[in-house]
């Protein structure tokens, strides 16, 4: 898929600062995360500045807004949302996934496509392995959970990833994307609006 090898260029391109951000971030995964984003899909003054801190271990000051996706594009007659969600490999994590308001607000749009890049930061090799799959793979899902401590009154809150699903599908070099049966999918989405 082009998609995915345009954001591998990216990785590739950006892979000594993504593994520095990776650690010299270990003690602030959200800051890590979006500093990892924004090496994946932000404007090229904000990879100036990223790498410019890195390199000078001088504080970032980082501007970022929660929306759904951390990039978007249009392909043929389709609207595409990529949420990039980063982790370390040799680390347990429960990534934040995406608000649920927000994503159905999004599907319920004609023509849209809505993926999860996974970004898997292995320290000790210094590797990074990458996934694009669909936000209702099975696998992605599988383990996950609705969370609504943090997101506010009157919202549905949002999904919270399984860190070890994540972890085995970015390491999986021959892993297929596994789509959610029609009825299960109609199901997942009601339980959802109902949330």
């Amino acid at each position: 898929m082009q998609i995915e090898a345009n954001l591998d260029v990216q990785v590739n391109a950006e892979k000594k600062y993504i593994l520095s951000a990776a650690q010299s971030y270990d003690h602030n995964v959200n800051l890590r995360g979006r500093i990892i984003e924004k090496l994946v899909s932000g404007t090229t003054n904000d990879i100036k500045k990223i790498k410019e801190s890195l390199e000078t271990n001088k504080p970032l000051s980082l501007t970022t807004k929660d929306a759904l996706a951390d990039y978007q594009l249009s392909l043929d007659k389709y609207n595409v949302a990529i949420d990039i969600k980063s982790s370390v490999l040799e680390k347990e994590s429960q990534p934040k996934g995406v608000y649920i308001d927000d994503m159905l607000q999004f599907l319920g749009q004609a023509n849209t496509i809505f993926l999860i890049y996974l970004v898997g930061i292995q320290l000790e090799n210094k590797n990074i392995v990458t996934k694009l799959v669909p936000i209702f793979d099975q696998n992605i899902l599988k383990g996950s959970h609705i969370e609504n401590a943090w997101s506010g009154r009157d919202t549905r809150g949002h999904i919270q990833f399984n860190g070890n699903s994540m972890h085995a599908i970015e390491t999986d070099t021959d892993y297929h994307i596994n789509i959610m049966p029609k009825d299960d999918f109609k199901e997942y989405i009601d339980m959802l609006i109902r949330q």
